[in-house]
């Protein structure tokens, strides 16, 4: 049995009038609070980044549902379960 963990980038909504500024200036940070970024903690092999996995979307607090192709092939890009961890903001 595999376990797998995952970033999940999530935020609370902010009101309608200040949505996408902060401070006056245009920022797209927790404008779609129901937005899951999926990570494996590695760096990437051409600029040092962790690499990008795939999206999801929060279902709710403790849930993400993603497309099967985001982990059909997991084991061709040699990732493992201990490159996973879980993290909730």
């Amino acid at each position: 049995m595999h376990a797998y963990f995952f970033s999940i980038i999530a935020a609370k909504p902010i009101s309608p009038a200040r949505c996408g500024y902060i401070h006056h200036e245009k920022n797209y940070l927790k404008v779609w609070p129901w937005l899951a970024a999926i990570y494996v903690n590695r760096p990437d092999k051409d600029n040092g980044n962790h690499l990008r996995f795939c999206t999801g979307t929060l279902i709710c607090s403790q849930w993400v549902i993603t497309a099967a192709s985001c982990f059909y092939h997991i084991h061709e890009n040699n990732a493992t379960e201990k490159e996973f961890e879980e993290v909730t903001k």
